[in-house]
Parts: structure tokens; sequence; C-alpha cells
């Protein structure tokens, strides 16, 4: 079963966009680079430790541009950085760093402390 993610206009509280942007298992956690109008959404299966995925949506198109995998074990959370555009999301136990390279994405556990 895949998840989907709806646009919802909260000033007037109803759905806008009809056409759902399919995206991975289960979403969790949304995050928005409001700079470069791109959305980050972690989803992963919560039964069974499954790797993560985060799915990169281009939110003026509304179209999903890119899929990391293996973004730890169910993602809980993603937050992002508006200046550097990058994107951190975590787990129950790690935490993960997104950056933007010229026509990529890649994910690396953060360094331990």
């Amino acid at each position: 079963m895949q998840g989907v993610t709806a646009r919802f206009d909260w000033y007037f509280d109803r759905v806008v966009l009809h056409r759902p942007i399919v995206i991975g298992v289960q979403p969790d956690a949304v995050a928005v680079d409001s700079t470069t109008h791109t959305v980050y959404v972690t989803s992963g299966e919560t039964c069974c430790a499954a790797p993560g995925v985060l799915s990169v949506i281009d939110g003026q198109t509304n179209t999903v541009t890119s899929k990391i995998d293996n973004v730890g074990n169910e993602p809980e959370s993603v937050a992002v950085d508006p200046i550097t555009h990058t994107a951190y999301a975590g787990d129950f136990q790690s935490l993960y760093v997104v950056t933007r390279l010229p026509g990529n994405m890649q994910s690396s556990p953060a360094a331990k402390t």
C-alpha cells in the first residue's frame, strides 16, 4: 500500500489538490524549504523496522522529484535549513543528513558526538 500526500489550504480549511501525490508507505513527517519550494516527506513501515524513504516533492508542480532510500528505520521526523537547503531526517536512534548535490541528492548518517 502506497502512502499519499495531499495539498491542504489551512485558510479555507479544505484540500486544494485533488490529485494525490504518491510517496512511500505510511508517510509520517513533512518539512518545507520555503526558499526552493521543496517539500520533504518521510515514510516507512512502522511494523518491521524497514528502511525509511525520504520523498522530495517540487512544491510548485506537486510532483515527486526524488526518493532517497535507506534514511534510517521508520523515520519519524524531518527538518530543513532554508539557508543551506539541507534536510535532516531522524528515526528512533539516528539522524540522517540529506544534502542537495548538482543533479541529485544524497543521504548520510550524521556524525555522532
